[in-house]
């Protein structure tokens, strides 16, 4: 193009457009070469300078992520576990026997006194029947024999006023005869005198000393008898004294025999309620062994165990370098339960309420409350295991990088000491 306005001859006209085309190809192509590769330069420019200024800018990000932003140090436990905040009551078999009914079903909801599993009470029943069998027998005896005390008792003031009146009639006779023959004695010395003044005969004079001496003979027949009424009364009422008394005495061992049946049928009744294992309070069952009716139990064998009704606590133990002057009440805490997708269910949120002032097999108890059931889909009991994380406290990348170098140095300049 830029030799089209010139005149040339024709000869040089044709060699020109030989030349011309290849003149061009060998400007052009190195021309574009280099403008592409300046453009090509100056990307590079700007991706390296982007680049430095991201790399900066990163690095300035990253410091200051390192010495300013904080961090959530938290102390994970060697176990937990979820308690009733009330200790569980164990279920323990308080005799020995045969299982003949049980009731036992894990997380079954039972009141107080309710039957968890009877023993065979057959032998113990034919005895409680014969303990009332006995007991009713005595009753009916007792009762018969305070009649009879009470007839012998009334019979024994009836012969005593009887024995009185007796004893009361034959001394009046005996002192009537002791009267009358001292005035039938009286009588022979004036008949005496009037035998000797001729007033009275011979024969009254005998006479009259026959009256004095029968009526002396009478007169001591009824002291006699006197005497032995008063015997006899003594002797007849010691002989109903000694009834009374004896029977009074049978009674006395029959109502102890009635007592001591009470007492056996009652001890009995206590045995029959020592086979029916009951719940000691009113809960729910958890860590059971259910028995099976017809096996053996021994007394002091537990059955299971009674969670009783409430709030629940957490129970989690803590190796003594994590938890020692670093957890106190107060902080707070999560627990992710074993078999229960944290991502899917959640985590339970609690505080530290408590901390043990002494280590125990190696490890740290630390109780913690939590506040109504947070986690829906799972039955929160006692016994689920889990993980606890107790925040410590907030501290910087840096500081922590800080902390970790110290104890690593202590450590090694401990371990080279040795």
């Amino acid at each position: 193009m830029l030799f089209a306005s010139r005149r040339i001859p024709p000869s040089k006209s044709q060699v020109l457009r030989v030349l011309l085309p290849a003149c061009e190809a060998t400007l052009v192509t190195p021309f574009s070469q280099t403008l592409r590769a300046q453009e090509a330069e100056a990307r590079s420019r700007r991706l390296a300078a982007a680049g430095g200024v991201l790399c900066v800018g990163l690095l300035l990000g990253w410091l200051g992520w390192f010495f300013f932003s904080e961090l959530t140090l938290k102390a994970v436990s060697a176990s937990a576990r979820l308690e009733a905040s009330i200790e569980p009551y164990p279920v323990v078999a308080q005799a020995s026997g045969r299982i003949s009914a049980s009731w036992v079903v894990v997380g079954a909801t039972v009141e107080a006194g309710q039957a968890l599993v009877e023993l065979d009470t057959r032998m113990l029943d034919l005895e409680i029947a014969e303990a009332r069998v006995r007991r009713d027998s005595l009753a009916a005896q007792i009762d018969a024999a305070r009649q009879e005390l009470s007839v012998a008792k009334s019979a024994l003031e009836q012969a005593r006023f009887a024995a009185t009146a007796t004893r009361g009639a034959a001394e009046a006779r005996a002192t009537a005869a002791a009267a009358a023959a001292s005035f039938a004695e009286g009588e022979v010395p004036r008949m005496r005198k009037l035998r000797v003044a001729g007033s009275a005969s011979q024969t009254q004079l005998e006479r009259a000393k026959s009256n004095a001496v029968s009526l002396r003979a009478l007169a001591t027949a009824e002291s006699r008898e006197s005497e032995r009424a008063k015997w006899a009364e003594g002797r007849g009422l010691s002989d109903r004294a000694a009834a009374v008394a004896v029977r009074e005495s049978a009674l006395v061992g029959m109502e102890g025999a009635l007592e001591e049946s009470k007492v056996i049928l009652e001890r009995l009744a206590l045995d029959r309620e020592r086979h029916v294992i009951q719940a000691p309070i009113a809960g729910q069952l958890g860590e059971v062994d259910p028995p099976r009716p017809g096996a053996q139990l021994r007394a002091g064998e537990r059955v299971a165990v009674v969670v009783p009704a409430g709030n629940l606590k957490l129970i989690a133990d803590f190796l003594p370098e994590v938890a020692v002057g670093r957890i106190r009440p107060g902080q707070q805490a999560s627990m992710r339960l074993h078999g229960f997708p944290w991502l899917q269910y959640g985590v339970l949120r609690a505080e530290v309420t408590g901390v043990a002032s002494e280590i125990r097999k190696g490890l740290l108890r630390v109780e913690l409350s939590i506040d109504a059931p947070q986690m829906s889909g799972i039955p929160l009991i006692h016994g689920l295991p889990g993980d606890v994380e107790i925040e410590l406290e907030q501290i910087s990348p840096a500081s922590l990088t800080l902390r970790v170098a110290g104890r690593r140095a202590a450590s090694g300049t401990a371990q080279g000491a040795e």
